[in-house]
């Protein structure tokens, strides 16, 4: 495992924060969306669990390997967490921490729900003085320097019950979401908690397992862990989200980039 320093940004300084797996170009896009519609003050930092192949072409892009992600080669203010290889965080180790997990609906998508709780929980290490999580795939079309707001905890969307969850449980949406670290961690809040996380134990009826990325925190600040307070706003009109809609299922990511291509050209 590769040790990696906190990153030093002044408190006052907007940071916005991507997990990019396999998806360079998206990721370069939502990047620059965020610099089109709030200037160019703003510092990224790209968290990228990539495989070696950023993106297969039959997402609708050429291959590109990850020695060739746009964001690391001509962007400024872009700071890249290379944990191509799990130097980082390695998710063999971790998950097999759990030998009983209950691969339902995360071996399809290789755990990728859990492995992101956990990226994001590295990130509060990472970026202590707090950021606004951006999901890769996600276009700004407004400024979100407003939700840099050190009075509040979180600010987010909330999704009060998420679709074919058995027991219900809503989540804080990860799509555009402001962390205010330093009051999430004097509170002891969490974002990864193996009690509740998403299928970390045996069998479907185990409410553990029903906690998809951002529940746990949602959790937290619901019962007001050490007094901690957030926002819930309605974040549709700052964003687009390649996975909003029954028209852009089927739509490539080349495709949806043209189609979106104001919002970040």
């Amino acid at each position: 495992m590769q040790a990696v320093k906190p990153l030093v940004f002044h408190e006052n300084e907007k940071v916005v924060a991507i997990i990019n797996f396999n998806t360079p170009e998206l990721t370069e896009a939502a990047i620059l969306s965020v610099k089109k519609h709030g200037g160019e003050d703003y510092k990224f930092v790209v968290f990228d669990n990539s495989t070696t192949i950023d993106y297969p072409a039959s997402q609708g892009l050429p291959e590109r390997h990850y020695d060739a992600r746009p964001f690391t080669k001509k962007m400024e203010n872009v700071t890249v967490i290379d944990n191509t290889n799990g130097q980082v965080i390695d998710f063999a180790k971790e998950l097999a921490k759990y030998p009983d997990r209950n691969p339902n609906h995360s071996i399809c998508n290789d755990w990728g729900s859990t492995k992101h709780i956990w990226t994001v929980q590295k990130l509060w290490e990472l970026i202590p003085n707090g950021f606004v999580l951006i999901e890769s795939d996600v276009l700004v079309c407004a400024s979100i320097d407003f939700m840099f707001n050190r009075d509040e905890g979180v600010i987010g969307h909330v999704c009060q019950h998420q679709k074919g969850n058995r027991f219900g449980i809503g989540r804080l949406m990860p799509l555009l979401c402001w962390m205010n670290v330093p009051m999430l961690t004097k509170c002891g809040a969490r974002y990864f908690d193996p009690e509740r996380s998403w299928m970390l134990w045996p069998g479907e009826d185990d409410q553990r397992n029903w906690y998809d990325t951002g529940a746990c925190l949602l959790d937290d600040v619901r019962k007001h862990v050490g007094g901690l307070r957030g926002k819930a706003i309605d974040i549709r009109p700052l964003m687009v989200h390649k996975q909003a809609g029954s028209w852009q299922k089927n739509v490539s990511a080349k495709r949806w980039l043209e189609l979106n291509a104001s919002l970040w050209k």
